[in-house]
């Protein structure tokens, strides 16, 4: 019985470092997060995840630029709670395609960075596309032709009524 005593205190002993471990953890991201976000006041902010259950996992904050070229490029990538962010300066001006090549390069990348990085520069986009879509759209010649009076054309019509 005394055994199962000794058991069970050291799985919630465990369980209390992996708390401690988790909020460490949270804490580094939030500080590399609000730094990336005070340093870009410009840009789009992507941030990607690959969960690895017995390889590395790896988390990735970038930035891009209204023409779709990484401004900012971080990544963490590791097995423990030590991992740290690392900041790449040397892909910076680079898009997707060479982004993605240059990452397969390097020594530590793995398919889990390769895997955060594409859904961090999907999200970027997706960011820039919204905004792309609630911004203003110039009014075009139909829409001058109906302020004065002329009918719509055949086009503008099947618009405005789908």
């Amino acid at each position: 019985m005394e055994y199962v005593h000794w058991g069970l205190g050291a799985l919630a002993l465990l369980w209390g470092l992996q708390c401690v471990g988790s909020v460490y953890q949270i804490r580094k991201y939030r500080r590399a997060l609000s730094a990336t976000l005070s340093a870009w006041q410009r840009g789009y902010l992507g941030v990607g995840c690959q969960r690895g259950v017995v390889s590395q996992g790896a988390l990735v904050i970038l930035v891009l630029t209204e023409e779709h070229e990484v401004a900012s490029f971080q990544a963490m990538t590791g097995r423990t709670i030590f991992s740290r962010f690392k900041t790449y300066p040397q892909f910076c001006g680079y898009d997707q395609t060479d982004l993605l090549t240059a990452l397969s390069s390097l020594p530590a990348a793995g398919k889990g960075l390769h895997q955060a990085t594409v859904m961090a520069f999907a999200q970027a986009c997706d960011a820039h596309r919204r905004k792309l879509d609630k911004a203003p759209q110039k009014p075009s010649a139909d829409a001058d032709a109906t302020a004065q009076g002329q009918p719509l054309s055949l086009a503008a019509t099947a618009q405005v009524g789908a």
